[in-house]
């Protein structure tokens, strides 16, 4: 290991003793208010919870975060874009110097959100596809139509250069991998996953 990168060797040291003041990753449900009615929501999400933190709460969160070291946040839900103040909560995690991630559902991800993201200073977002069979995975999420919702994410953030990952289907239906999505690799990943090579999404 070279010396820049000492402090990751003393890093994962602390960790293997234990000494680590917090995990170096959060997964943060922003919000219960979701947008879907999926069978399989580990999270009970349908309405915002009336004790869901404010902005300044969120902060606060935030700033503790960051204070005891956990470089890497992935905001989650519920759908964590019906949260309105997600865009400020994405620039502060940022300006904290955490890596900072959202992960959606996809049907508010829509003209301008993936631009309005990058300029909050969002790494990554993820993109939940439950099965390219529309049926399949509409059923699941409970919403027709959410299966082109999600692609039309996907590709909205391919199109901006915006890091992005999706449960792209292999295998039976509701089985996947997280796949990293760029304009280089989306027609690799993607290209046979619908009806004919070059029309996923």
């Amino acid at each position: 290991m070279t010396d820049d990168n000492a402090w990751l060797a003393d890093y994962l040291e602390q960790g293997r003793q234990g000494l680590l003041a917090a995990p170096p990753s959060a997964f943060w449900i922003v919000t219960r208010a979701c947008n879907l009615k999926c069978h399989y929501c580990f999270a009970d999400a349908r309405k915002r919870d009336p004790d869901e933190l404010t902005t300044v709460q969120a902060f606060a969160v935030l700033d503790d975060l960051a204070e005891h070291g956990v470089a890497f946040v992935t905001y989650l839900g519920g759908e964590p874009l019906m949260r309105r103040d997600l865009f400020d909560l994405v620039d502060y995690s940022t300006d904290l110097g955490i890596y900072t991630a959202v992960l959606s559902n996809g049907l508010l991800v829509k003209r301008g959100a993936v631009q309005r993201l990058k300029d909050a200073g969002c790494q990554m977002l993820g993109i939940s596809i439950d099965s390219n069979d529309p049926l399949v995975h509409d059923a699941i999420r409970g919403v027709r139509g959410s299966l082109i919702g999600a692609k039309r994410a996907v590709r909205e953030a391919v199109a901006s250069d915006m890091r992005c990952s999706s449960a792209a289907p292999r295998g039976p239906p509701t089985t996947g991998v997280r796949t990293y999505l760029a304009s280089n690799s989306f027609s690799k990943h993607c290209g046979n996953c619908g009806n004919s090579p070059g029309h996923w999404a």
